[in-house]
């Protein structure tokens, strides 16, 4: 089913939600339906979609500074129906106010590049400014790679390759700004593993993978890696993508162009899987 679809079908079926925590209901928080990586086009036909459907908050992946401007103008634009969230609270009022609140992230790190100059000291100072400005823009989600390797470490067609020294810099600059770090699934597992591991006790997120113990695809997550991200108190999103579950390195000529359509009982393996290993606690859904 596509997205425009599966929104016009939760509008006239009313909207499910996922309970929250009996310490979030007890705050006096109300429940919140969260769109956390959407690609549609942002118009207000997919605007009014959106609400039918009971969505409370849409995520859009972002890049450079045209993509924020025109995020940023769309918003003025449509200022009574849509906000800009930086916090979870802007998230809350926007639902108080009858208006979908939106949030940015960026799947990977390659749009800072661009911002980098090495010094004559070896040091990367321009990366913190650069991550300011986007952070000011929105940003409150980044992550490291996107697939392949970049100068901050491996994606996930080389999993074996570690976390650069730039990497480093941009991990400990995302903290710094209380930036939600998402590794794995795009991002490589030693790249992944390092980030988690110089993160002192910070949460990390992967927001949306599958399980490489269920189907060896480059884009799902190592057993090793979904318990470091547990272990910082963060969530794996699953998604419900068949590539991701049913095509591998070792059945692709098989299958042809196309993947196989993953089943319900494939697809609820993987939480299975992660429940046995990390705790319902740690799984988040990320079709």
């Amino acid at each position: 089913m596509k997205r425009r679809e599966l929104l016009t079908a939760m509008a006239a079926a009313g909207a499910s939600v996922i309970l929250p925590s009996r310490s979030f209901a007890a705050a006096g928080h109300s429940r919140v339906v969260v769109d956390g990586l959407d690609t549609s086009v942002l118009n207000e036909e997919f605007l009014d979609l959106l609400r039918k459907g009971g969505v409370s908050s849409v995520h859009k992946t972002t890049g450079d500074l045209n993509s924020y401007g025109a995020l940023h103008q769309f918003v003025n634009e449509n200022a009574d129906t849509i906000m800009f969230a930086r916090s979870a609270a802007d998230i809350h009022a926007a639902r108080a106010a009858g208006k979908i609140a939106l949030t940015t992230g960026a799947q990977h790190a390659n749009y800072l590049e661009k911002a980098l100059d090495k010094t004559h000291l070896a040091t990367y100072t321009p990366l913190a400014p650069a991550l300011r400005t986007f952070y000011e823009l929105g940003l409150r989600t980044q992550g490291i790679c996107y697939n392949v390797t970049n100068i901050f470490g491996g994606g996930c067609m080389d999993h074996a390759v570690p976390l650069t020294r730039v990497g480093r810099r941009l991990v400990e600059e995302v903290h710094r700004l209380s930036i939600i770090l998402d590794v794995g699934g795009h991002t490589g597992d030693q790249t992944s593993l390092d980030a988690i591991e110089m993160s002192g006790g910070v949460p990390v997120v992967c927001t949306h993978t599958n399980v490489a113990a269920l189907n060896p695809n480059p884009r799902a997550i190592s057993d090793r890696l979904a318990e470091a991200i547990a272990g910082s108190g963060g969530v794996i999103g699953v998604t419900a993508i068949s590539d991701f579950q049913m095509r591998n390195p070792n059945n692709y000529k098989a299958h042809g162009p196309r993947s196989p359509q993953a089943s319900l009982n494939v697809h609820l393996d993987q939480y299975d899987h992660l429940k046995r290993l990390v705790g319902a606690e740690y799984i988040g859904l990320g079709p």
